[in-house]
């Protein structure tokens, strides 16, 4: 193979990537000149169709990480035997994954809305759902260390107790009506940025609540860390959810 085609063109063949590593080191180092490799976006550069508000906010954050995750689909590999503690990420995974389960079963058993006699029962069938989904984090190797993972699987319990809590003692006529919504494609949401300049959003929302009438409606997004956002801000960009 060597001999019909060269070294580098039968390392090509064989392995394709290796080719485009190769040109984008020359024009990353090669020369002086800022280019796509840089993460210039040049004026030929679209948007893509549909863009969901955490890459938009990636990318007013810091342009280059936003190149390097979106556009070349860089991933960080972790070795779960350096893991210390459960990542920010899983965290917020498992809290999601067992609020939907929790709500779902109360509409399921047309136990909404929550009703302060009903405390005992809801925060047991809470327990419940988090023990199951605990367990299945815990199997797959992503909490780390046992007593690490002690102290942070009791405080995201106890700040799911207490969002319960707060759903009790506010409880008003907006009920969960759906779970883990996806929107963008059939349910198009767009921005107009200027006239002649339209932007195409899709994501999903974790809860949408509606009133008894359907005249008013209340989307929640679960956030299970603090957030340094103010209130009613852009912040530049970094924060349109």
């Amino acid at each position: 193979a060597v001999q019909a085609k060269g070294s580098l063109g039968h390392l090509g063949e064989a392995y394709p990537t290796l080719l485009r590593a190769a040109h984008a080191d020359s024009l990353r180092w090669g020369t002086k000149e800022l280019t796509v490799q840089d993460g210039i976006v040049s004026g030929g550069v679209a948007l893509p169709e549909r863009v969901s508000p955490t890459s938009l906010e990636e990318y007013a954050t810091c342009p280059y990480s936003y190149f390097l995750h979106r556009v070349l689909g860089v991933r960080v590999e972790e070795d779960l035997a350096d893991l210390e503690r459960i990542s920010p990420l899983d965290r917020g995974s498992l809290a999601h994954r067992v609020l939907e389960q929790f709500f779902r079963q109360q509409l399921g058993s047309g136990s909404l809305p929550l009703r302060p006699a009903d405390r005992a029962r809801l925060l047991r069938e809470l327990a419940t759902v988090f023990e199951g989904e605990a367990a299945r984090v815990e199997s797959r190797g992503l909490v780390g260390y046992p007593l690490a993972w002690q102290v942070d699987r009791e405080m995201l319990l106890g700040d799911l107790v207490a969002m319960l809590e707060g759903e009790i003692k506010d409880a008003d006529d907006l009920l969960p009506q759906d779970l883990e919504l996806e929107f963008g494609e059939d349910k198009i949401v767009e921005c107009e940025l200027e006239p002649g300049r339209t932007i195409k959003f899709h994501g999903r929302i974790d809860r949408l609540d509606v009133s008894n009438d359907q005249a008013r409606a209340r989307v929640i997004d679960y956030k299970s860390g603090k957030t340094r956002y103010k209130a009613n801000s852009l912040e530049g960009g970094r924060c349109l959810q």
